[in-house]
């Protein structure tokens, strides 16, 4: 694939022309491709400086590289278990120890182009304990049925091929792009990748109110300098080489890039339940990203979703022998809707960029029970990314994310349905190679 790839970019490299930016980065990049992030990763950098082919991968336009994430949350409530509960995808125990992330990705990237055909690829190989609740249904190498069961949940640290996709540039227009294969969910303000988000917890919204990947064909067209449009066709939301209705969804974008904002809208339709081709559920998301100056960024994100037939309510409380408490909720059957949003902020704090300031604010309404706990929940997170060797050409790639987070719901669904509020302490260390 590589060698594909690179004698399809390389024949005409020094005649080709780019006309337009990559504007559509949300929908085109790999997860991990941040604006600013470097031609080449760590690894890439060491292996070509000890000429260990590293120069062979940029003659072909390749980039290599990968992190490490390692993690622990503190439940202030101790709840039995150390379940976090409702919402908290990744960081779903506390007082746990956890190797969240070792990644490793190879891709080569394919401007959009008027004059040239182009093709590029993306791998990326995920391992460790945030892999449980990725896997593409058929995608799974632990035989687990679709979906976040107990036997998805372990082994507690899981291997995930994440991205598997070729991407090629048509030259049509202004060039149009088409990613076929296996990929990360094409918006919002969060993603898996640990480096390319503000905090480490996510938003009840991440966890709840999107698919983690997508598996089909989509396209992408640059208009002008500012405006793209895309849209595809998907197997449905986290499903892979199996899909579990055998029916498609989907998808449509549009985005807009210019003077510091950068606004993206997304809809998603398709029927997402087992064995189930004609309850469609419908998925609108709306990211607005605005670089305020050169130390400070905010970023708002809102979501609608409706489904019919699949509402829930609360029932009862339960309590077994050992003094376990459960809420339970009965299937009610009706139509739900799910609505919410977030807005987070980032504000570096000193000039090398040792110390940035980092906060989030979320609430998600989830009364009619469509997506799981049958409730309202608000959440507000504040932490630090701290960088302490940000001079240093290696160590600037270690950092350190401690962080403060407040759920409160209107039911009691925290400490095994005995609470509505919780607080937990977080902090994860991240190494970029």
């Amino acid at each position: 694939m590589a060698a594909v790839a690179g004698v399809a970019g390389a024949a005409d490299k020094e005649t080709a022309s780019k006309d337009f930016t990559d504007n559509a980065a949300i929908a085109n990049r790999a997860v991990y491709m941040a604006d600013d992030a470097p031609s080449e990763g760590l690894l890439q950098q060491q292996m070509r400086e000890h000429d260990w082919g590293g120069s062979t991968l940029s003659q072909y336009d390749l980039r290599l590289g990968g992190y490490i994430e390692l993690g622990y949350s503190w439940n202030f409530t101790q709840p039995p278990g150390g379940d976090n509960g409702f919402g908290r995808l990744f960081d779903d125990k506390a007082q746990d120890p956890r190797i969240d992330q070792i990644s490793l990705w190879l891709v080569r990237d394919v401007p959009f182009s008027r004059d040239q055909f182009d093709m590029g690829f993306g791998v990326q190989v995920i391992y460790g304990s945030d892999s449980r609740f990725i896997h593409g249904n058929g995608a799974n190498f632990y035989g687990s049925a679709f979906g976040a069961s107990p036997i998805q949940r372990y082994p507690d640290e899981q291997i995930d091929l994440t991205e598997a996709y070729l991407l090629m540039n048509f030259p049509w227009g202004n060039g149009l792009k088409v990613k076929a294969g296996k990929f990360v969910t094409p918006w919002g303000l969060e993603h898996i990748d640990p480096t390319q988000n503000l905090l480490y917890s996510h938003s009840i919204m991440f966890a709840v109110a999107q698919p983690q990947t997508l598996t089909g064909v989509i396209t992408t067209y640059q208009l002008d300098e500012n405006l793209w449009i895309g849209g595809g066709i998907v197997v449905g939301w986290d499903q892979a080489i199996e899909d579990n209705n055998d029916f498609p969804s989907f998808l449509a974008q549009v985005g807009y890039k210019v003077e510091g904002w950068d606004l993206v809208a997304t809809a998603l339709v398709g029927p997402e339940r087992t064995g189930n081709r004609s309850d469609y559920r419908w998925l609108l998301n709306g990211t607005a990203k605005y670089k305020i100056d050169r130390d400070w960024s905010i970023g708002v994100e809102a979501v609608f979703g409706y489904e019919p037939d699949v509402g829930t309510e609360f029932h009862d409380v339960q309590v077994d022998a050992a003094g376990n408490v459960e809420r339970r909720f009965d299937f009610t059957g009706d139509d739900t809707i799910f609505a919410g949003f977030t807005a987070s902020s980032s504000y570096k704090l000193d000039e090398p960029g040792v110390w940035t300031l980092n906060a989030r604010i979320e609430y998600f309404n989830n009364s009619d029970g469509g997506r799981w706990f049958p409730t309202d929940i608000w959440s507000g997170t504040a932490g630090l990314t701290i960088v302490p060797f940000a001079n240093d050409p290696i160590g600037r790639n270690f950092s350190i994310r401690p962080e403060i987070r407040y759920d409160f719901s209107e039911d009691e669904i925290f400490d095994q349905g005995t609470k509505n509020a919780q607080i937990t302490a977080n902090i994860d260390a991240i190494f970029k190679f």
